[in-house]
């Protein structure tokens, strides 16, 4: 029920900016996602404090009253600016669009690597000899910097373009993975790498929804808000598998039990390798669009 309600939230938020933006839908989205960064890095510390106060229970009651307090307004605040007029909720010749498919497949591979960081890294610093506060207040520093990532990717899609962003995030994303949390075996690294992920990761959630909908902007508001609910499908698969595929990797190799990061580097090049692939899907749709590379697109 949580799941279907956050999904349900999430492709709202993510539709709505389509019909009250056009040249600044970049800075829109960035600010309203910023939303989810701040609320995310609040949740990593409270959470964990609140567990070790009221328990499990209590602290899922309290995290409900925390969300129906807030939601509601929201509810009965928000409202389309144009009404939907016999809009298809699915349009299959969409993916006639090389460049469309070429990014409902990047996203779709994306989501099975953007969560695990957050997941294992808690883990990971149990593993190499830090306590579970410090792998709390890294999980909450990468959640800041996704804060950060997504206020900072805004003026980017307006400025370079939103493909170009999302290409650049997406680079950095791999970057990171690949040759950073390989060998982060101390504090100093593992920071590092929760600092640049994290950026990356915000950044996904903001120039994502920007390249589609400004692919069928020209159309109309409610076409870009139909192609944002087609991408948005794409993610099920990572959202269902992309943790639980790593925590069989972690599972084989036994990491759980070891005492440093060796046994996790299989599942952090998983990740990694996801995170190349989707670049290269990304490098399709730019160039399918435009040819030109210091082209803004």
């Amino acid at each position: 029920m949580a799941g279907t309600g956050i999904c349900f939230f999430y492709s709202i938020s993510n539709s709505l900016p389509a019909k009250y933006f056009g040249t600044k839908m970049g800075t829109a989205n960035g600010l309203i996602k910023l939303g989810g960064g701040i609320g995310a890095t609040m949740l990593a510390i409270s959470l964990d404090l609140l567990i070790q106060k009221v328990g499990i229970p209590w602290t899922f009651r309290i995290l409900g009253f925390i969300t129906l307090s807030t939601g509601l307004p929201v509810a009965l605040l928000i409202k389309e600016r144009i009404p939907r007029h016999n809009t298809p909720c699915i349009e299959l010749s969409m993916f006639k669009s090389l460049p469309f498919t070429a990014i409902f497949l990047a996203a779709a591979l994306a989501t099975f690597t953007l969560f695990a960081p957050p997941y294992f890294l808690p883990f990971i610093a149990r593993s190499v000899g830090l306590s579970s506060s410090t792998g709390a207040g890294l999980v909450a520093g990468f959640n800041a910097c996704t804060a950060v990532g997504r206020l900072l990717s805004d003026p980017a899609c307006d400025k370079l373009g939103s493909i170009n962003t999302f290409l650049l995030t997406m680079a950095l994303s791999a970057i990171s993975v690949l040759a950073i949390w390989p060998f982060s075996s101390s504090l100093p690294l593992l920071v590092t790498f929760a600092m640049l992920n994290g950026v990356a990761n915000g950044s996904f959630f903001t120039t994502m929804p920007t390249v589609v909908a400004s692919m069928f902007m020209g159309d109309s508001s409610e076409r870009a808000a139909v192609a944002m609910g087609q991408a948005i499908t794409g993610w099920v698969a990572g959202h269902l598998m992309g943790a639980p595929i790593a925590g069989y990797l972690l599972q084989a190799t036994q990491a759980e039990q070891g005492e440093t990061i060796d046994p996790y580097r299989p599942a952090i090049f998983y990740a990694g390798g996801l995170a190349s692939a989707t670049c290269m899907f990304v490098v399709m749709a730019r160039f399918a669009r435009e040819k030109k590379v210091l082209k803004r697109v």
